[in-house]
């Protein structure tokens, strides 16, 4: 047979064996795409409804690439009535960091995680983490507060309660008695409120609406002090 001959018989073959891996290179594409928007709904689906580990974990499998679905996994294996899953709780809660590498809260858990399994160490350098990540979250203050007054680190609860103090109504009551019970006899209540009128008004404030009488004298004492003078309608 001549050269010319075997290149005709050669193209048709080529030609097909083109076709084929094209085809398969779209259903494998068209599979990869499927999933990206399938797999997410699917799992969001279940999580919502779920109401047993088992569910989540079914709901987690959907999406595995989703920071919050194992992030709320760890807290439930961490508060398993009838005994914590430590183990799992801190393998989800890594995994929600290594995909969402910025996530405060979830090394926020990790010293709650640690401190609870008595790991001091790791929790400390969980829990400085999470503050160097977001230094301004009211809420990690505060557990950074509670688990600095757990520890007997006066200094580092000090300063966590005072921040809350100065920026979170909800928790200043409890953050105002809780620091109390940090001083020293001869240190005053009022130097862990906030130092300007505008932050001392607003602890008043909201002291006056939770009738925190000790909290609002404290405020008062402080702010009475200060320019300008306190508004008329404050409390109501």
């Amino acid at each position: 047979m001549s050269a010319h001959s075997v290149r005709v018989v050669l193209i048709p073959l080529e030609a097909s064996r083109s076709r084929a891996l094209v085809l398969v290179l779209t259903l494998v594409a068209a599979a990869v795409l499927a999933a990206a928007i399938v797999g997410p709904a699917v799992a969001g689906y279940l999580a919502d409804r779920a109401t047993t580990l088992g569910a989540l974990e079914h709901a987690v499998a959907w999406d595995p690439r989703d920071p919050d679905l194992h992030l709320r996994l760890g807290h439930s294996y961490a508060s398993l009535a009838e005994g914590p899953d430590y183990e799992r709780a801190r393998l989800h809660l890594e995994t929600a960091l290594r995909l969402r590498p910025s996530d405060a809260h979830a090394r926020l858990y990790l010293a709650l995680l640690f401190d609870r399994s008595g790991d001091r160490d790791s929790a400390r350098e969980a829990l400085d983490a999470a503050l160097r990540a977001d230094p301004h979250n009211a809420t990690i203050r505060w557990d950074a507060a509670l688990l600095a007054f757990g520890w007997g680190d006066r200094e580092r609860a000090l300063e966590h309660f005072r921040y809350v103090l100065a920026v979170d109504p909800l928790q200043q009551d409890a953050a105002f008695q809780l620091a109390r019970t940090l001083l020293r006899p001869d240190e005053d209540p009022g130097d862990l409120l906030p130092q300007e009128a505008t932050g001392l008004t607003n602890v008043l404030a909201a002291a006056i609406r939770h009738k925190d009488f000790m909290l609002a004298e404290a405020a008062w004492t402080r702010r009475a002090s200060l320019a300008p003078p306190l508004p008329q309608d404050l409390g109501r």
